[in-house]
C-alpha cells in the first residue's frame, strides 16, 4: 500500500510539471537592464535600468513556440556644463542625452531538454524598432527619431513555481537595429527578469 502512494505522488508530480511546461500559451512580463554597444554607445555609455519586455508566446509543439514582443528601453546620461561652438554661435550649459528604443518583433523559440525542472531555450526576434534622441543643453533642447529593422536573437531559462501556472523568466537578448536616414547602426545588450504565466 506504501508503495503504492509513493507512485501515485511520484506519477502526480511529474504530471503536474508537464501540464506547467507545456501550456498551449503564456504570456510574459520582463524587467530589463540595458548595456549600449553599437552607435548609442558613442554617445551614452551608462547602462539603462529603465527597460521593460511584454511577450506572447503560442506552443505548437513541446519544442516549439512563436509570438511577438514588445520592447522599450530608455539609455539617459548626463555631462556636467558642456561648451559647443560653430563659426556663428557659442552655446554653454548643462548638458544631458536620452535615446528611447522602442522595438515590436515576431519571435520564434526552441525549448531544450529539461535541466531537472529548468527549461532552457533560445530564440531569434526580427520586427521593426524606433530610437527617439533628445539632446538638451541648458535651455535649448533638439531632438531626432528614426525607425529601422532590428533581430534580437536570445537565450534564456524557464523555471517553473511548482504547479500554480507561473515560472520565472529570465533571459539575455541583444538587440541590433539597422541604420536610417544617415543613423548609424544601433546596438544593445538586454538582460531580463520577469514572470511568465500560463493560460
Amino acid at each position: 500500500m506504501d508503495k503504492l502512494k509513493i507512485i501515485i505522488i511520484t506519477l502526480g508530480s511529474i504530471l503536474g510539471c508537464s501540464q506547467f511546461t507545456f501550456s498551449q500559451d503564456f504570456i510574459g512580463l520582463s524587467y530589463s537592464i540595458g548595456i549600449p554597444t553599437a552607435a548609442v554607445n558613442k554617445s551614452i555609455s551608462d547602462a539603462s535600468f529603465k527597460g521593460t519586455d511584454i511577450e506572447f508566446r503560442h506552443f505548437f509543439t513541446e519544442n516549439i513556440s512563436g509570438g511577438f514582443t514588445i520592447g522599450m528601453r530608455n539609455f539617459s546620461q548626463a555631462y556636467g556644463n558642456q561648451v559647443y561652438t560653430s563659426d556663428v554661435v557659442a552655446l554653454t550649459g548643462e548638458t544631458f542625452k536620452d535615446a528611447t528604443a522602442l522595438s515590436t518583433v515576431f519571435t520564434s523559440h526552441y525549448y531544450f531538454q529539461k535541466f531537472k525542472f529548468i527549461q532552457p531555450y533560445a530564440g531569434l526576434g526580427i520586427g521593426g524598432a524606433g530610437v527617439f534622441y533628445n539632446v538638451q543643453v541648458g535651455g535649448i533642447a533638439t531632438s531626432d527619431v528614426y525607425w529601422g529593422f532590428t533581430f534580437v536573437p536570445e537565450i534564456g531559462l524557464l523555471i517553473p513555481l511548482r504547479n500554480s501556472g507561473t515560472s520565472i523568466l529570465s533571459s539575455a537578448k541583444y538587440n541590433y537595429q539597422t541604420g536610417s536616414k544617415g543613423h548609424d547602426s544601433v546596438g544593445y545588450w538586454a538582460f531580463n527578469i520577469g514572470i511568465a504565466l500560463d493560460f
